[in-house]
């Protein structure tokens, strides 16, 4: 059983986690975590990888978001890099070869939620 601060009691009953996920710390503490952290960019990015879906590549899926969002591919494919490094989204390494980029299940469900309120 987890024991939380009050503060942070206080912080994850603020957030309006999708019904799905309303009992489970973890999930609210992920989502808590994309609303305060993220910039609004960054939430832009993640919500058009899960409006795309998996993409045969990262460079492919960066040359994408880089011409729907207007931002430089460099910015999109660091954006990328970081969401990979985040456990949000799979695909893009020698490990991984052949395996399509897209969103971890992690990483879908704060798309879902950022959707909800954006």
């Amino acid at each position: 059983m987890w024991v939380l601060s009050s503060a942070v009691q206080v912080l994850l009953n603020r957030i309006k986690a999708p019904v799905e996920y309303e009992d489970d710390v973890v999930s609210k503490a992920l989502i808590l975590l994309a609303e305060k952290k993220f910039t609004q960019r960054q939430k832009e990015v993640l919500l058009k990888i899960y409006e795309i879906g998996s993409y045969k590549s990262m460079t492919g899926l960066a040359r994408k978001i880089s011409k729907e969002l207007g931002i430089p591919l460099s910015t999109a494919k660091w954006y990328l890099k970081e969401f990979r490094d985040m456990m949000l989204l799979r695909g893009g390494t020698a490990e991984e070869k052949g395996v399509k980029c897209s969103l971890t299940p992690a990483g879908i469900m704060i798309a879902k939620y950022l959707k909800k309120v954006m």
